[in-house]
């Protein structure tokens, strides 16, 4: 997914090969199938009917040319956008930590630590109640959201699966169409470094506020494009969801049984056991 998302809208792959074919008097369009399946001609006569199809429509969202922005050169007809414009931008909120009963099972709430290493935050480490979820209400983000860390540990980004909150150190992005999540999920790890200088502001403690997060310019491609690209990744970052919550079951059993074995208090048959049911 990482290599598709780098291909089509960092290094603009298709365009760029569109535009030398046209150059040098070649098939731009089949100049962009080349680039996007990485096949030669001649591989690409040997693919079946249906697949050379689906190729060569995926190859003709692309343009042909090349157009200044703010940005450095981009597709043409492409745009740059803020943030903003994507969707709406919450920045978290941690209930009063004086009602304990806001706090406990129910819907996750989201704070830096559950972003290392994840994609998706499948295990939180803290969760809200109805209660504690409902006294703020407006900072619930549903399936799709982009969360990005601001303050502290900046650049941080996970997609959330469920309906989550999170603390005041994210900013999450509740794009306007489901087809933006996985690219907005990418451009946001792409931003690292400018994350991190918009933070810096001179002070010890890294902050980017919700406000500077918001207007960070973004690039918008062609909505049929975006609309591919989530069709081709959607099913990778489905699977990523699925085996993190196998890992997350198998490290629970770990932790339950392991005390067990070594206290004597089950045998290895018996733990087998117990982790297959």
């Amino acid at each position: 997914a990482q290599a598709i998302f780098q291909s089509w809208f960092v290094n603009f792959d298709p365009v760029k090969a569109k535009i030398a074919a046209k150059a040098e008097g070649r098939d731009p369009l089949r100049a962009a199938m080349s680039a996007i399946s990485g096949k030669a001609d001649a591989e690409l006569e040997a693919l079946p009917l249906e697949q050379y199809e689906q190729l060569a429509a995926t190859a003709a969202l692309f343009p042909n040319a090349m157009e200044a922005s703010n940005l450095g050169q981009i597709p043409k007809g492409w745009a740059i956008n803020q943030i903003s414009q994507f969707g709406d931008v919450v920045c978290g909120k941690t209930p009063s930590k004086t009602n304990p009963d806001f706090f406990g099972e129910g819907i996750p709430f989201i704070k830096i630590p559950d972003m290392h290493n994840n994609v998706y935050v499948v295990s939180p480490l803290e969760q809200l109640s109805a209660s504690g979820a409902a006294s703020q209400v407006k900072k619930t983000i549903p399936p799709g959201s982009i969360c990005v860390s601001c303050i502290a540990t900046v650049g941080k980004v996970v997609i959330a699966h469920e309906p989550s909150q999170t603390n005041q150190q994210i900013n999450s992005i509740v794009p306007r169409h489901p087809q933006y999540t996985t690219y907005l999920y990418f451009q946001m790890r792409a931003k690292d470094k400018e994350f991190h200088d918009l933070a810096s502001g001179g002070s010890a403690t890294l902050n980017m506020n919700t406000s500077t997060f918001s207007k960070v310019s973004v690039l918008n491609p062609a909505f049929n494009v975006l609309e591919k690209f989530s069709v081709n990744v959607e099913p990778l970052f489905s699977e990523i969801l699925v085996r993190q919550k196998q890992s997350a079951l198998l490290s629970e059993a770990r932790d339950t049984l392991l005390p067990k074995l070594l206290s004597g208090e089950l045998s290895v048959a018996d733990a087998m056991v117990e982790a297959v049911a």
